[in-house]
């Protein structure tokens, strides 16, 4: 998209204004033949002829309803864009009508910027925060590249990632202390990427502690009735330990919290849109909404091999939730264990 949109704006000339820039948006999303020599110039063969045709259709739609309400406003049905394209929207107006304006009109400018989980971003986003620069262009991009859950980034290595954005005097400094879990869990969580572990060099680990363990049961009943008992036990030994239970997606986050909170277990959360209360209790909630936080103590809910095949995806999100962990990670199996898992113990 980076390519399609600096194409159209050096190609075509029109006034330095935002009007022009949602004029260069559109024209991009709503042109096959630029998008199609731009995915081919970036050697991305990621979608076919068809699909690209498919997304036109569906953005010169879109595109006719935002323009209708660009000349007849109506604020009681307002258009809207989807978020994947505000990068995009604003990154045009970089190009046509120069720096993003504060709310009081003046250039909005930064002298530096730092990005958290810069693997779930894609470089257009990591592009217009650049462009918010101020002229030393200093901005820090920290990251786990094993972590990448958000498929639609794109992120693949730090190499590419700089080289879609045009980066130069880039320093990559990899950090070798594992500062939150303890060493069973990191060898458990670095097992559980396979090939896909992309340094040999095992990281220093500060704490011992317990072993992973795996619990395994015939239906989700057993399962919430084996955890009823011990979470209460855990409770009242340790009060103020935060608990995650960490689910594959959300209608069995709901299934679960739903069983605990009817069995009566104290301080039981289901965790939706991330609203994590961080205060001691039990949060329940599907692993992509616990990037960057950690627990005292962390179960994995429902690590059966109907849930996780062995895919790329699915390692990187089983890695993400087991490195949440801080003290102890137990697995909750309902069947049999996905491969990942059973070759992760093995290991």
């Amino acid at each position: 998209m980076m390519i399609a949109l600096e194409r159209q704006v050096a190609r075509i000339a029109l006034p330095p204004t935002a009007d022009s820039a949602i004029d260069d948006w559109l024209s991009v999303l709503t042109s096959q033949e630029q998008l199609e020599v731009a995915l081919r110039d970036s050697g991305d063969d990621s979608f076919t002829p068809e699909e690209i045709a498919s997304a036109v259709t569906w953005s010169r739609d879109r595109a006719e309803e935002i323009q209708a309400w660009i000349e007849e406003p109506d604020k009681e049905n307002p258009a809207s864009i989807d978020q994947e394209d505000e990068a995009l929207l604003l990154r045009a107006h970089q190009l046509r009508a120069g720096p993003l304006r504060s709310r009081k009109g003046g250039p909005l400018t930064f002298r530096h910027i730092a990005v958290d989980e810069v693997q779930d971003f894609t470089p257009l986003e990591v592009r217009v925060l650049i462009g918010c620069l101020d002229a030393h262009r200093s901005i820090t991009l920290a990251g786990d590249t094993q972590q990448h859950v958000m498929k639609d980034a794109g992120f693949t290595s730090w190499t590419t990632f700089f080289s879609h954005l045009g980066l130069e005097g880039v320093a990559v400094d990899t950090l070798r202390v594992a500062y939150r879990s303890s060493r069973p869990i990191v060898q458990f969580s670095l097992a559980l990427l396979g090939d896909l572990r992309e340094d040999e060099e095992a990281p220093l680990v500060t704490r011992e502690g317990p072993p992973v363990e795996l619990f395994q049961f015939t239906d989700t009943g057993a399962a919430v009735a084996f955890l009823v008992d011990v979470l209460r036990q855990l409770q009242r030994d340790e009060p103020l330990a935060n608990i995650a239970i960490l689910c594959p997606n959300a209608e069995t986050a709901t299934v679960w919290a739903s069983g605990l909170i009817g069995s009566e277990v104290p301080r039981v959360r289901r965790v939706e849109g991330h609203g994590f209360s961080f205060a001691p209790g039990i949060e329940v909630c599907e692993i992509e909404q616990v990037k960057g936080l950690e627990f005292d103590y962390v179960i994995l809910a429902d690590v059966s091999a109907s849930q996780w095949w062995d895919s790329a995806a699915s390692r990187r999100t089983l890695h993400v939730g087991a490195t949440r962990a801080i003290h102890q990670l137990w697995l909750v199996s309902i069947g049999r264990p996905t491969p990942i898992i059973a070759e992760a113990l093995d290991r």
